[in-house]
């Protein structure tokens, strides 16, 4: 049978380490802008991005849900909500929608 008998280690007198529990990693709100509008969103991640990449491969209706999915999933359902109106009524182009990626993702935007 193996067992571990604490009491037989040996120590040199120094206490154990503590492990200090580290806060949970707390993401600020980024704003972006959408049809004039300022809104705000979660931090696209680098992973969310090759998603997007990868259905490029699989053809436009693909990458244009993988766009949608991303977006929903960053900015909640009441700003999805409003933001997918405004291109059913052509406010805005699905341009934009990328213009919001490189707003979330923190990349610096196309000059």
């Amino acid at each position: 049978m193996n067992t571990l008998d604490i009491t037989t280690q040996i120590s040199d007198g120094t206490p154990p380490a503590q492990t200090v529990p580290q806060p949970e990693r707390v993401e600020l709100p980024r704003n972006f802008v959408f049809a004039g509008k300022t809104l705000r969103g979660k931090r696209v991640t680098e992973g969310q991005l090759v998603a997007i990449q990868m259905a490029k491969d699989d053809g436009t209706e693909a990458l244009f849900a993988a766009v949608r999915t991303v977006i929903r999933t960053a900015v909640g359902e009441a700003n999805w909500t409003w933001m997918n109106e405004q291109l059913l009524i052509g406010a805005v182009e699905f341009s934009e929608m990328t213009n919001v990626l490189t707003q979330l993702s923190g990349a610096p935007a196309d000059a």
